[in-house]
């Protein structure tokens, strides 16, 4: 027999080492069993905590990461990933009993034996060995999950060990927009064709912590209402006649209280009974005049507008940021396109709208389309949020759709625009006008080099502009830059650009012209080219020239650039300007030394810490490489991406 142990974490890393100490106290009873671990977004030390377990090789431990998608989400996907006979949730904040391995080996057969049975249920205590919620009735008797709560009155939290291919069958569904399911809804479908059996032994201990889902339970019934409105209706649409009545009142009032907060009609359509409906109609007002007074909101209602979520540097840094904003606030992203290789990285619970500009060719026609939209737009939205950020600087519909959102309203900048205007101030001018830059009351800069230039063109915003660097997803970093490649690490040093192929601003011709020398004279070294881009056959020509095949490799566009970084020494970026550069950051995550261009802040962030900085010409470049090639280079500084993340959100909230 095998057992498969299941554990959504998030942000349990000072936890995980009391459940990962029980696994180990338990392995002398010979059990055979395999711990999953589902990291759902942790902004914590989880993965370096899970690592240390697993450097240790004392169990079978396997961990998995995830953007942050719910401990429902993790769970359905830890099942499909198990390989077990028999499957157990255990939370992160919870550990195994001395003996319940014992404990489970001298009841399994019982569940080997019955083929009526899906599961095992046994007791939970805390560490004084309080009983959580009822003991059953007696040991040993076949009942269901329904019956147990609404009929026999047994509360309290139960752990259950299940047949994994009965369990396989079933999942947690999960409603649109939202994280969270009540386990119930899942065991009452379990119950129509299987029954459980009850052993009154306490298997795990635990205690809820103040950031769980039952200690926060109003803030879970509104992030998903939907699901707890299916869960209540499914119970009324069933047979309630032999249940407890302070069980039927229980499932009413709830029932009121979600079709409330998903203001939904028709209230008695799904509903049976007579009786039922009586009391949902005579309570219906009452209800909703509580629910109103007792269940508020406490979040911000977030806006963000954008221009799409194809692959490219900001559209990582915007999901990024929303990502890491729904986890506090109501986030709603507006797109003019609804479209992207991204759209799918989005947290779920993220409402996503799409504010598309006509581009009817007939002027008259296109003009009374999107003064339509406006005002529909407005009608909807105008003052309705209480922060919007205008994420896309060149786009002119974002901008419309932050300022009208809320008052409190902040334009995003990402690039130095004297430098990609060439130094043309009536330009600049021109452009941020056409934004309004001046309407928004926050400017952010995504580097000290764009706040320079910004100000250096409307000195008189100083006092609305500030810095903030782009959050980093360093879990999915790591986790991603172990996928496995067609591609192995080289006795020759290695070089790794990553960016678009647009000779306008990433001047890889410098790159390449520079390979050409080394080559001439005999240097040993090659170079990854990560991307894709318009001028991909101008380089390709020019490698092909050059007779560089052996030296320059193509890889083409890569949605995880990240295992590439592992087989490279050295990250190189030849660009004539930046905003600030994603691959300054995801270099810093994988440890790997840097040799870029004068842009952004590379003086400040990278020179003699994180790499070489040279200037923007052939020879700097090929300099840089031959002293790489030559004696390498050494990180002079640690960087905590961590604690890098958590300056950035504690400004952002400033503005928010």
């Amino acid at each position: 027999m095998k057992l498969s142990i299941l554990t959504a974490t998030y942000n349990r890393a000072n936890r995980l080492p009391e459940l990962y100490e029980s696994l180990k106290n338990n392995l002398k009873y010979n059990l055979d069993f395999e711990w999953l671990i589902m990291d759902d977004g942790s902004t914590d030390n989880t993965y370096e905590v899970v690592e240390s377990f697993a450097k240790e090789r004392k169990i079978n431990l396997t961990y998995y990461y995830q953007e942050n998608q719910g401990k429902m989400s993790a769970i359905n996907t830890l099942v499909e990933l198990s390989t077990g006979d028999y499957i157990i949730d255990c939370d992160s904040d919870d550990h195994f009993a001395n003996n319940a391995f014992e404990i489970i080996k001298n009841n399994i057969s019982k569940l080997d034996n019955d083929k009526e049975l899906y599961a095992l249920l046994f007791l939970k205590c805390d560490a004084s060995g309080e009983i959580s919620g009822k003991k059953f009735k007696e040991d040993n008797y076949k009942t269901t999950m329904f019956d147990l709560y609404f009929k026999e009155d047994i509360q309290g939290e139960k752990i259950i060990l299940f047949n994994s291919k009965i369990r396989k069958q079933y999942k947690h569904i999960i409603e649109p927009g939202e994280k969270f399911v009540t386990e119930a809804r899942m065991y009452h479908e379990m119950d129509k064709d299987y029954k459980v059996l009850s052993i009154n032994e306490p298997l795990v201990i635990g205690d809820y912590q103040t950031d769980g889902y039952t200690k926060n339970i109003k803030k879970t019934f509104i992030e998903n209402p939907k699901g707890y409105m299916k869960y209540f209706e499914e119970i009324l649409n069933s047979d309630t006649s032999e249940i407890l009545f302070s069980k039927r009142m229980y499932a009413i009032k709830h029932y009121i209280l979600f079709s409330y907060l998903t203001k939904k009609k028709k209230i008695i359509k799904h509903v049976k009974g007579r009786l039922n409906k009586f009391l949902i109609v005579a309570l219906y007002v009452p209800g909703c005049i509580k629910t109103k007074l007792t269940i508020k909101n406490p979040e911000k209602k977030i806006f963000i507008s954008s221009w799409t979520l194809e692959v490219g540097g900001i559209e990582t840094a915007l999901v990024n940021l929303v990502n890491n904003l729904s986890q506090k606030y109501r986030v709603t992203l507006a797109l003019e396109e609804k479209i992207g290789t991204f759209l799918d990285k989005v947290d779920s619970k993220v409402e996503i709208i799409e504010y598309t500009p006509s581009t009817n060719k007939n002027v008259f026609k296109r003009k009374i389309q999107n003064f339509s939209k406006r005002i529909k737009f407005i009608l909807n939205y105008k003052n309705k949020f209480d922060a919007a950020i205008s994420f896309a600087t060149y786009s002119r519909p974002a901008s419309f759709m932050a300022r009208t959102a809320s008052k409190n309203n902040t334009l995003w900048i990402h690039s130095n625009y004297l430098v990609l205007y060439k130094n043309n101030i009536d330009k600049i001018k021109r452009f941020f006008n056409s934004v309004k830059y001046n309407k928004f009351k926050n400017i952010v800069c995504i580097s000290e080099d764009a706040k320079d230039a910004f100000l250096h063109v409307f000195p008189d915003m100083e006092n609305r502009t500030i810095v903030i660097n782009n959050l980093v997803n360093y879990k999915e970093i790591l986790e991603k830059s172990h996928e496995k490649i067609n591609m192995y690490k080289h006795y020759d040093p290695t070089f790794l650009s990553v960016c678009r192929h647009d000779e306008e601003s990433k001047k890889l011709t410098r790159l390449i012209e520079a390979a050409r020398i080394l080559k001439e004279e005999h240097f040993k070294f090659r170079i990854l080219m990560v991307g894709e881009g318009k001028d991909t056959d101008l380089y390709k020509k020019m490698v092909e020239e050059y007779n560089l095949q052996s030296y320059v490799i193509f890889c083409g566009m890569q949605k995880n650039p990240y295992p590439y970084f592992l087989v490279a020494d050295c990250v190189i970026l030849t660009s004539e300007y930046e905003g600030y550069p994603v691959v300054y950051i995801e270099s810093k995550v994988l440890n790997k030394p840097i040799i870029t261009t004068n842009v952004s802040d590379s003086l400040l962030d990278i020179e003699n810490k994180f790499g070489i900085v040279t200037q923007k010409n052939v020879k700097d470049i090929k300099e840089a490489m031959q002293e790489f090639i030559e004696n390498g280079y050494e990180i002079k500084e640690k960087f905590n991406p961590e604690e890098f993340n958590q300056n950035i959100i504690k400004k952002i909230e400033k503005i928010l």
